[in-house]
């Protein structure tokens, strides 16, 4: 897993982006900014409940657009989704599990 500051997580069937996301988001734009020539991918995920690439991109938009307020240039954020081809936490099928709806961060060097 990348390290906890680059994770949002969501409730169930919830794209509201709360108060420690909006950390996320600011310690994101740090280290963007910190980075220089950088992009910013997002990968969103979902539980089992949720297990569809529409769903699990439906937060990353939020995110995008709150990245796209703190002058993040669009041509340097991806978005991407994995349903839930990423599962943190195994659970039966069918089981909603919190650290499994998500939107990771990555920060690369161009």
């Amino acid at each position: 897993m990348y390290p906890p500051s680059l994770v949002i997580f969501f409730g169930c069937g919830e794209s509201e982006i709360g108060t420690a996301g909006e950390c996320t988001i600011n310690q994101v734009v740090d280290n963007f900014r910190k980075m220089g020539d950088a992009k910013i991918s997002m990968v969103g995920h979902a539980d089992t409940t949720e297990a569809s690439v529409p769903l699990s991109i439906s937060c990353a938009p939020a995110a995008k657009m709150r990245l796209l307020e703190m002058r993040i240039p669009a041509d340097r954020i991806f978005v991407f989704a994995r349903g839930d081809k990423g599962i943190l936490v195994q659970t039966p099928p069918g089981t909603r599990e919190p650290q499994n709806r998500r939107v990771e961060f990555v920060i690369q060097k161009l």
